[in-house]
């Protein structure tokens, strides 16, 4: 569904995020954000979850190393775990984006050589069901 970007002097939804499953409050940086932290919450199968539980180096589209910090680990009932990135459908292609992504990726293969962990990017279709919803959402949080 249709989702614009603004960029630039904008209103990011922010703010902390009480969690009952960790007992700890979580920052936020988008609705995106909120809305998967709800979905975390709600979801009987995850045991636990850290917010950009660690950091990591990668090369930006200009080749300056940056610091990237994934958005989530997630531990589920079964043992697995997830490292999850928010982000909108339309910068998943983008050149740092999939840096930052294969800087994770490399990681976990490096240091986790036997712990499966999966890094995937969880978006809006992910999230909400239609446009409708994510505006009744951004309705619910004013």
């Amino acid at each position: 569904f249709p989702v614009t970007i603004k960029c630039g002097k904008t209103k990011y939804v922010q703010g902390s995020f009480y969690s009952v499953k960790n007992e700890e409050s979580f920052p936020y940086k988008s609705s995106y954000e909120l809305a998967y932290l709800h979905q975390l919450e709600s979801n009987t199968e995850v045991l636990k979850y850290m917010y950009e539980p660690f950091d990591l180096y990668y090369r930006d589209v200009n080749q300056k190393q940056r610091v990237y910090k994934p958005d989530f680990m997630v531990l589920y009932q079964n043992g697995s775990i997830e490292i999850t990135e928010v982000k909108p459908r339309v910068m998943l292609q983008d050149f740092d984006v999939q840096a930052k992504a294969k800087s994770c990726r490399e990681y976990i293969k490096e240091y986790y050589k036997d712990v499966e962990i999966q890094y995937r990017f969880i978006t809006e279709r992910d999230l909400f069901n239609n446009d409708k919803e994510y505006q009744d959402f951004l309705k619910s949080i004013k």
